[in-house]
């Protein structure tokens, strides 16, 4: 019973990212990313970059909790301008829409 009180007391922590796995991307890149007609903000985005055998990038975005909903979630990346000194063009690998808590 006692641990029953603690948890109402203690809330969790829920966390929620869209993480975008991009190859060859480059940082001059601008990109803009919605999910379920919501534009996330890139002023709030981070990215880590994956050299080892690659040249991948992680884009991640945090989420409001109104941005997911239960079920399939639509993502849309609109690109409005890449890097002219680049020849190749990045290539979106992988998308996850992840909650931790």
């Amino acid at each position: 019973m006692n641990t029953l009180n603690n948890r109402k007391k203690k809330p969790f922590n829920l966390i929620y990212e869209a993480e975008m796995k991009v190859v060859n991307h480059t940082y001059p890149d601008e990109i803009d990313v919605s999910i379920n007609g919501t534009k996330l903000d890139n002023e709030t985005r981070t990215t880590r970059a994956v050299f080892i055998m690659n040249n991948d990038t992680w884009l991640e975005y945090p989420l409001d909790l109104g941005t997911l909903k239960r079920g399939i979630n639509q993502v849309v990346i609109h690109v409005r301008s890449l890097n002219p000194q680049m020849s190749a063009t990045p290539v979106l690998n992988n998308v996850e829409l992840v909650v931790e808590y």
